[in-house]
């Protein structure tokens, strides 16, 4: 590379990102990014690395290796990708080509064809490479690219970056089906030179030269943002490397950094491609000298302190997804559903778009029917209602449009209509639920200040309520859910935890804490429903601060059950779930086979696979425990 070129030419450096099967590590890291540092201004210092001998391979024209098959995998612009055992003055090209940037797992290797600017991937069976088809062309040069391989849903992804500040995440597939899809496009900062996946912590890395190194969240579902980890102004950084929880990064001198400290160095002019491979407690570094045209070979013992782990939370598949959401921004709130007894597959999903009304969804997923009623914001659903001598079904929804209860009725063929739009005594309503004791039919009403009204609902020549108590809670409410069997109501103050009240209309309104946010459940606290299994019922509930869904057993002490995320499914090409508002179970039939035990419907805040407007998933309940 020309040394007078202005910065602003960014160099073409990538890392490797390599997973546990290619490492031979086996460790689990949940843990938040780390926090900004500026790196000292005075001479590094080795605090813990112990210099080598460097072994180089020259003329090779190249960009970026990775650890492969207990030896080095190289991209070459003159060769193609050579295989190289770290100690001899050549390697054996494996696949000819002229290849720029490289990332290998155990089943797969990618890099970027540079007469097509396309991304190439190849299988990796048995140490055998075989190439597959280019993946589709981008409206962008592909300055980086970055494998990720993911134990929570067996999926391997992949993120394509540029110095233009574009940025896209693909799934690739998994087990041999590599057929790659687009999830999301992201912005970057512009001028962004290099990558890193670490894949025990989800989390993406990558470095620029005028503030330092960026990490983003690389769950699928993740909020597109970035957080400055590695504040350094003005830098000469030219790439970065994690693995494990650990974050090293090099300038363009060859000197390689963690934690502040300078633990090794692999001298050059320009320096990029950074690869660290941890065996046994000690490093290998490999970089590339783009000056010199060298691949740059060192070890070193660096006595790397060991991060704090955290158990990975396991992903379910996606089964189903609804027609999305007429517009974009948070428009879909809480769904509810309504069982078809004598058809069961012809159930259906009411689900509340909160800036316009009440949508119908049948069990493939595609709407049937929609309701104009206004901003409704959660829905609930009491079928079987002995009403004037008629079985009826009764659905009742929050309508935040001059705080006021939606009634609706669902027809035996599930063919819904509005009955009546009802005055309510609060300000900014918010959730509402439903309880049925028996014989009365009562709804649970609140407002963002954590007050909670209970009417009972009357059904004479036309729909209306009476108020009969009121109850607060400290802060904000919205989810809750009764238990018709036991008479209690679970109330989530979205910052602090899980109520529970007596439901009964003449009981106390003294409320108890029985959950408190920690631990599994991280706030808001959002969507809880019941579900009544033949010899348990859980209490489930969004944990939306981690986009997940937690069961709890629905009786004291109620304790943790399980967590879990839903994830993407790659077979039906649909998203998983994230930012989790409402949700609903249900333990009758809705369907053969899997159906047969239930389902839980969640709203999905962020739609992907591509980027779409918000929409509906839902899973069978027997996916929950069969997943473990």
């Amino acid at each position: 590379m020309n040394k007078n070129k202005t910065k602003n030419i960014f160099k073409y450096g990538l890392l490797a990102s390599l997973v546990s099967a290619t490492l031979g590590i086996s460790a689990c890291n949940d843990d938040a990014s780390p926090s900004v540092h500026a790196e000292a201004q005075s001479k590094p210092i080795f605090t813990t690395g112990k210099e080598n001998a460097v072994k180089t391979l020259i003329g090779l024209k190249g960009s970026q290796g990775v650890r492969l098959n207990n030896g080095w995998l190289l991209a070459s612009e003159k060769s193609g990708l050579v295989s190289w055992n770290g100690e001899s003055d050549k390697g054996n090209t494996i696949a000819k080509g002229e290849y720029k940037y490289l990332q290998a797992s155990s089943d797969i290797a990618i890099t970027v064809d540079t007469k097509t600017d396309r991304v190439q991937p190849f299988s990796v069976v048995n140490g055998t490479l075989t190439k597959l088809a280019l993946m589709p062309e981008l409206d962008y040069e592909i300055n980086w690219v970055c494998l990720q391989p993911r134990q929570q849903d067996g999926l391997t992804y992949v993120w394509l970056g540029g110095e233009s500040g574009n940025a896209q995440q693909w799934v690739l597939g998994h087990k041999g089906n590599w057929n790659p899809k687009f999830i999301r496009s992201i912005s970057v900062p512009m001028g962004t030179l290099n990558c890193s996946l670490d894949s025990t912590t989800d989390t993406l890395y990558i470095a620029e030269q005028q503030a330092g190194i960026w990490a983003i969240d690389a769950h699928p579902q993740a909020v597109k943002e970035t957080e400055l980890v590695v504040a350094k102004p003005h830098n000469t950084l030219t790439s970065v490397f994690a693995d494990d929880g650990h974050v090293f990064y090099q300038d363009e001198t060859g000197r390689v950094f963690t934690d502040g400290n300078q633990v090794a160095i692999n001298k050059g002019d320009e320096v990029e491609g950074l690869t660290v491979f941890t065996h046994n407690e000690k490093q290998s570094v490999l970089s590339f000298d783009d000056e010199h045209d060298l691949y740059l070979l060192s070890n070193w013992s660096m006595k790397l302190q060991p991060k704090d782990k955290a158990e990975k939370i396991r992903e379910i598949p996606a089964w189903v997804e609804s027609t999305s959401s007429d517009r974009a921004g948070d428009t879909m709130d809480d769904p509810a559903i309504w069982v078809n007894k004598t058809s069961p597959a012809d159930s259906l999903i009411l689900g509340a778009h909160k800036r316009w009304g009440l949508l119908v969804f049948d069990m493939q997923g595609n709407q049937v029917q929609s309701i104009g009623t206004g901003r409704i914001n959660n829905i609930d659903i009491r079928q079987n209602l002995q009403i004037n001598g008629e079985t009826k079904s009764i659905a009742i929804a929050s309508l935040r449009d001059g705080d006021k209860l939606a009634a609706y009725e669902i027809a035996h063929n599930g063919h819904v209509t509005q009955t009546a739009i009802l005055d309510t005594h609060l300000n900014d309503i918010y959730g509402m639920c439903l309880y049925h004791d028996g014989s009365q039919l009562y709804a649970f009403a609140n407002e963002k200040s954590g007050k909670t009204i209970q009417y009972r609902v009357n059904f004479d020549t036309q729909i209306s309520i009476t108020k009969v108590r009121e109850f607060s809670a400290p802060s904000q409410v919205e989810g809750c859910v009764a238990n018709d069997q036991t008479g209690e109501l679970f109330v989530g103050e979205e910052d602090q935890g899980i109520w529970k009240y007596d439901a009964n209309a003449q009981a106390s309104s003294q409320g108890e804490m029985i959950i408190k946010v920690g631990g599994p459940l991280v706030d808001d606290v959002e969507g809880l429903d019941l579900y009544h299994g033949n010899n348990k019922s859980y209490l489930v509930v969004s944990s939306q601060g981690n986009d997940s869904y937690i069961l709890y057993d629905s009786e004291t002490p109620y304790q943790f059950i399980t967590q879990f995320r839903i994830g993407t499914n790659f077979d039906k090409g649909i998203d998983g779930s994230s930012e989790t508002d409402g949700l609903a179970v249900t333990s009758l039939p809705v369907g053969d086979g899997p159906w047969s035990q239930g389902m839980l419907v969640v709203q999905d805040g962020r739609n992907r696979m591509p980027d779409a407007n918000q929409d509906f998933k839902w899973i069978p309940w027997s996916s929950i425990f069969n997943n473990d």
